[in-house]
């Protein structure tokens, strides 16, 4: 992502006040290219086209890159929201709707119930990381109905 004019200066005057001799801030995507010596093969030619991907934790970053001749220049950027959030989302729904199909109640229509499901779809998320199945229980998650289901990888891997 670029930075904005303010944020470079700041980025630039903490980089000196450390001791480094800034000349310029650049870009991820530039920094990339140079970083895996894209700009620097075959200069020779007239222009070449690099597309360059930065997953995160959170996001994806698409890029289209022009090289021509040392130069590097974004040609466009597509960032997409992806992750850890998207995830929680859909954990929260699951839950929900085997909520609703059990007991004919939403539990997202309290602010409390919706608290609940957030905090332990978080939970079961991080067990999802390392392992299959994670059990999740939610005491008195919707007028004081508790909810106890098992969740796999399986179920959400679409």
């Amino acid at each position: 992502m670029d930075f904005t004019k303010k944020q470079r200066e700041a980025v630039k005057k903490c980089a000196i006040s450390a001791g480094f001799n800034v000349t310029q801030v650049i870009s991820e995507v530039a920094a990339a290219t140079l970083a895996y010596d894209i700009s620097q093969e075959n200069q020779d030619s007239p222009e070449q086209k690099c597309l360059i991907f930065q997953c995160g934790g959170a996001t994806l970053t698409c890029s289209v890159v022009s090289v021509s001749g040392g130069m590097v220049s974004v040609i466009n950027s597509l960032k997409k929201d992806i992750g850890g959030d998207q995830i929680t989302e859909i954990l929260i729904e699951m839950i929900a709707k085997e909520f609703i199909r059990k007991y004919k109640a939403d539990p997202r229509e309290t602010k409390r119930g919706k608290t609940k499901l957030k905090i332990n779809a978080e939970n079961a998320k991080h067990v999802l990381s390392s392992l299959d199945t994670a059990n999740c229980y939610i005491e008195s998650l919707h007028e004081g109905i508790d909810y106890n289901g098992n969740l796999s990888r399986s179920k959400f891997e679409f």
